[in-house]
């Protein structure tokens, strides 16, 4: 804690190099008339199956609206696979590599310091209203919050129908002051519980998985399009895939009735205009592209599972074109808030502020190369020129994404000095940014997270 202490003495120093003396009184009068913030994370909401993003189907009208009022982010990579790790880069602007929170028995440390930690300490009131397991307070992920409220029901994993309403009446309690309020749901998340909420489900399917709630315990057992129904292998049709599809889709339709519920709300409070607003998701999700539906067992990093929607609405912002093609990352979440609100951010981020990106600044990007990580033997560096290159265990990936998106033809054998190119890249990369692991990060599960795992499908 000495050396957290140190840290907002020193950021209360300096910025960029100039002399910065406020104090914490001082820091809450100077954003008394700024703006709120509110990080809106929904778990495995993929971005090419929102409207916005170019889907088909209606799935999102109330997100494709904000998205309209909004800065659209066409190509953001989630820095891993799978929420927790995803959540740390998030709230530490830190890639994998450094803050190690990568398994279900590692925690943040105390001395990272992150978002809400920064806005608590400039007067912000903090809040979060999680729906569980990888967002439970063990982790760290409470560092810095007055308030954090996590879902403690009889569902392995609770939903923005649990965290949104108490969401809503906590704000209305913070009217007249500052607020940074983090939001994070897994309705998109198996299980795909079959809620009616829009036109599009197919209500008259009648098959394997007739019945079923579709939990990842179940979706797991699905290789090579054939499901291993506990006695047999038995094969999908097209018909079994799209049902899987549309259930998923219902989530989001659900998860869209809810972001358009809470819109309202703040526009209810008069705060919309007064609230910077991030929507975006934690990872992707695993549809069948590549025969199964089995995200966190094979630790994807295909591009369904880690690019991902961010959508940035600030009240006052009117730029030039509100769809960005440049690649960023989850890392630039927090460096970009803080830019914003004219806050140093008093450490090294690893990501950047996507302001001049906004403000086109910057011609072409902020990032020559973007990362995501599942193991130290398995990661992902993507150019701004489209190449891709998936390490694992030494084996190499090749895809050029911007002329093939679905990432069916490895390029690998074909395009030596390209694969070279990015290994060599990445190698500098993770020597400029991976940190020691610390030996205070463990944590101990207690029954209760081992049994809402256990119902979650995950052992």
């Amino acid at each position: 804690m000495i050396v957290k202490y140190l840290y907002f003495v020193i950021f209360g120093m300096c910025i960029s190099g100039a002399a910065f003396g406020y104090n914490i009184e001082e820091n809450k009068n100077q954003i008394s008339e700024g703006y709120n913030v509110v990080l809106i994370v929904a778990n495995a909401l993929r971005a090419d199956h929102l409207g916005c993003y170019g889907y088909s189907l209606d799935t999102s009208a109330h997100i494709d609206s904000f998205a309209a009022d909004s800065i659209v982010f066409e190509r953001t990579v989630a820095q891993s696979y799978w929420t927790l790790p995803s959540l740390v880069s998030i709230f530490t602007s830190k890639f994998v590599c450094a803050h190690h929170v990568n398994s279900r028995d590692a925690k943040l440390r105390n001395d990272e310091i992150t978002l809400a930690e920064i806005l608590n300490t400039y007067g912000y009131a903090t809040a979060a209203f999680t729906c569980g397991l990888d967002t439970a307070a063990i982790y760290g992920l409470n560092q810095g919050f007055d308030t954090y409220n996590v879902y403690g029901g009889s569902k392995a994993v609770g939903s923005f129908a649990d965290s949104m309403p108490k969401a809503v009446n906590w704000i209305a309690a913070q009217k007249d002051k500052n607020f940074f309020l983090f939001l994070h749901s897994y309705d998109a998340h198996p299980p795909y519980y079959t809620q009616r909420v829009e036109t599009g489900f197919d209500s008259d399917y009648k098959g394997v998985f007739d019945n079923s709630q579709l939990g990842y315990d179940e979706l797991k057992r699905i290789k090579n399009n054939k499901f291993y129904d506990g006695e047999r292998l038995v094969a999908l049709d097209s018909k079994d895939i799209g049902y899987i599809i549309d259930r998923y889709d219902n989530r989001i339709r659900y998860i869209d009735r809810w972001i358009g519920f809470f819109i309202n709300e703040l526009k209810r409070l008069k705060l919309y205009n007064k609230t910077i607003i991030i929507l975006c998701a934690d990872h992707g999700e695993e549809l069948g592209e590549r025969g199964t539906f089995n995200r966190f067992g094979n630790q994807n990093l295909y591009q369904e599972v880690i690019q991902v929607p961010l959508i940035i609405r600030h009240p006052q912002l009117v730029p030039k074109k509100r769809r960005i093609a440049a690649w960023t990352q989850l890392v630039d979440i927090m460096p970009t808030v803080l830019d914003y609100l004219d806050i140093p951010i008093g450490h090294d981020a690893h990501g950047s502020s996507l302001i001049p990106l906004i403000n086109d600044r910057k011609e072409f990007s902020v990032h020559k190369y973007v990362f995501s990580e599942a193991t130290r033997q398995k990661w992902v560096i993507v150019g701004d020129d489209g190449w891709k290159l998936l390490s694992n265990l030494g084996n190499s990936e090749l895809f050029n994404i911007y002329r093939d998106p679905q990432e069916n033809n490895n390029m690998a054998l074909e395009n030596i000095d390209t694969r070279i190119s990015l290994k060599k890249e990445y190698l500098i990369w993770r020597q400029s940014h991976a940190e020691e692991e610390a030996e205070n990060n463990y944590i101990y599960l207690d029954p209760n997270m081992i049994k809402a795992l256990k119902d979650a499908g995950y052992w």
